[in-house]
């Protein structure tokens, strides 16, 4: 049988150049052009020892973490396996097609050993980078809130009276016992940092809350917190916009928000500050959608001695709590009484009848 010599053209060419494969108006191209991670090294020095197994840059840990946030990665798992089959990763990264990519637990060991003040000083110096290159003005401020899912099943939740408390467990505060009697009644085993908070879907799921403050010029997050999911929006304002002036060092003077940030708690302590606040009134928002077509506060009448409300009917409704946050006394009927009132389909849309 004849042979054919088979050529090995890969020992003759020249060198294969795989960053040439990545565009120039490539994001991570551009990123890494912009970003200056060596501080990290410094930031977390003292939790490394001189002798040992050597471990992996803190500066590629950090550039790992900023992926799974910059393509939504599903889980650290997963851009473990992604890493290897993506040339922008492995550049960005600084890894060659040989080298071995790390398992995906060095970065949930790196986030308990660092902590989560070193987290909030990292963030801090990425906030005065941007700010140094331009994309910070500090005057005008966007605030908002995202409930996120917690990864914990509704078969984790059981009830509190079943449950072993640990001796350190506090009572709640006032703010979380406004996520109703199922919070105050159950907890999730497996994630008792998280509450249940109502979602679309109608279901109660354990949930945190995401607040942040987003910078107009450019949409640079400067100030974010994470809450258990029944936080109150509102409640959170002040403190975003005192992080916000401490991370840029400006004066913010233009605050933006939806109606759950107008409470007058909040409206009251922007215009003490000088703040012009772009902020929808709550209460107004109340009124509009949920008294729109039926008997408004007028048709009401207040007795002072007995700290109550007449309504149209001459029923009475009570004083029934006081929302701190929201700077208000709600009044309802006693329980049953608008089921049987001839005037409640002119009056009230609520099932548990008049507030």
């Amino acid at each position: 049988m004849m042979g054919q010599h088979a050529k090995q053209n890969e020992l003759w060419a020249e060198p294969v150049n795989l960053a040439r494969r990545i565009p120039e108006d490539h994001p991570l191209r551009k990123l890494k052009g912009a970003l200056e991670l060596e501080f990290v090294r410094q930031e977390v020095a003292q939790f490394y020892g001189d002798n040992g197994n050597v471990s992996v840059d803190p500066v590629i840990i950090m550039k790992m973490m900023l992926l799974l946030f910059w393509d939504n990665v599903a889980s650290e798992r997963e851009l473990m396996r992604v890493i290897p089959l993506r040339i922008d990763y492995l550049w960005f990264l600084g890894y060659g097609l040989e080298d071995e990519i790390p398992g995906h637990s060095v970065l949930s060991k790196a986030r308990k050993r660092w902590g989560k003040g070193v987290f909030e000083e990292l963030f801090g110096r990425t906030v005065g980078q941007c700010l140094k290159a331009g994309l910070i003005d500090g005057n005008k401020l966007h605030v908002d809130s995202s409930l996120v899912r917690a990864d914990a099943s509704l078969n984790c939740v059981v009830s509190i009276t079943m449950a072993k408390l640990d001796e350190e467990d506090e009572e709640p505060a006032d703010e979380d016992k406004k996520g109703g009697g199922v919070n105050r009644k159950n907890r999730v085993s497996t994630d008792p940092d998280s509450t249940l908070v109502r979602h679309r879907t109608g279901k109660s799921l354990p949930s945190y809350k995401n607040h942040r403050a987003l910078d107009d010029r450019a949409g640079v997050i400067t100030a974010t917190k994470t809450t258990t999911g029944i936080r109150d929006d509102g409640a959170q304002l002040a403190e975003m916009v005192d992080a916000h002036e401490k991370r840029t060092g400006k004066r913010t003077k233009v605050v933006v928000g939806d109606s759950k940030y107008g409470i007058t708690a909040n409206l009251i302590a922007l215009a003490g500050r000088g703040i012009r606040a772009h902020v929808a009134d709550l209460r107004g928002k109340l009124r509009n959608h949920r008294l729109e077509g039926i008997y408004g506060q007028e048709r009401f009448t207040y007795e002072e001695r007995s700290d109550t409300f007449t309504c149209p009917a001459g029923r009475k409704l009570y004083n029934h709590h006081y929302h701190h946050q929201r700077g208000y006394h709600e009044y309802r009927t006693r329980e049953g009484v608008c089921d049987r009132c001839r005037l409640a389909h002119l009056c009230t849309r609520a099932k548990g009848g008049r507030t």
